[in-house]
């Protein structure tokens, strides 16, 4: 698997820091969630990028939101093996970097 390392967020998407230098890691989570939450045009040098999750949460068919997922991962360089929801309604999501 292809790894790439980045600058880390905390759980509330403050950079972390330890010791005082920011904190560099494995980024594939903290991508895919940061594609999920983010609608289009909250990135301001990105208007497109972002899926928006949220507003896809009461639609009956996944569909459309699988559709949005699968297009926002593959332009930001992740390649999908695994997708769908389960029977309780969360998601499996199974990446990796090109």
């Amino acid at each position: 698997m292809n790894t790439q390392n980045d600058i880390l967020l905390t759980d509330t998407y403050d950079l972390l820091a330890q010791g005082g230098d920011l904190v560099t890691g494995d980024c594939l989570i903290q991508q895919q969630a940061l594609l999920l939450a983010a609608g289009e045009g909250e990135w301001k040098q990105s208007p497109v990028v972002g899926v928006g999750l949220d507003a896809y949460l009461l639609d009956e068919s996944e569909a459309a939101a699988f559709r949005k997922i699968r297009g926002q991962f593959k332009s930001d360089g992740l390649l999908i093996s695994v997708l769908k929801k389960q029977t309780d309604g969360n998601l499996i999501i199974q990446s990796q970097h090109a």
